[in-house]
């Protein structure tokens, strides 16, 4: 009992007790690696992290149900899922699937990163640079005005 009451706000928040993301597959609870999943999410052709689940948002019933199909193949795909008819989830819940994955890396991404540091955000070094500045600030709100008096000897 008290295992299903873990396994339910596991799901509820979509954490598990070690930053991985849990889900039911149809037959059971699994666990996976957020970074390794997105990963795989990003390798799907033709799917679109961003675009695609924003196309369930347009006018025509045509536009939406091929988002709906990319969205349930790129799930299926990324989670190693099967389909609906060998045991696994629904297209609606493919959907569902992805959008608490989402919110799950955004979770993540916002509390600690999901994400590396992108190489083009590190600025690059031209050479030896000296850690020491050639002026440090002041940062005590005094400022030396005059000659220091000389050591008495």
């Amino acid at each position: 009992m008290f295992a299903r009451l873990r396994y339910w706000w596991h799901q509820v928040t979509g954490r598990g007790h070690r930053g991985l993301f849990l889900f039911y597959d149809g037959r059971r609870w699994r666990s996976v690696d957020g970074l390794a999943t997105l990963r795989a999410f990003l390798e799907v052709e033709g799917f679109d992290w961003d675009e695609t689940p924003r196309m369930l948002a347009t006018v025509g019933i045509k536009s939406q149900l091929q988002a709906i199909e990319s969205i349930a193949s790129a799930v299926r795909e990324a989670f190693q899922l099967e389909s609906f008819e060998n045991g696994g989830l629904s297209e609606t819940n493919c959907v569902d699937l992805l959008a608490a994955f989402q919110d799950f890396a955004g979770h993540v991404k916002k509390n600690g990163s999901l994400y590396p540091t992108s190489p083009d955000s590190i600025p690059e070094s031209t050479g030896f640079e000296s850690p020491i500045s050639e002026k440090p600030p002041l940062d005590s709100g005094s400022i030396v005005t005059g000659p220091l008096p000389a050591p008495p000897m």
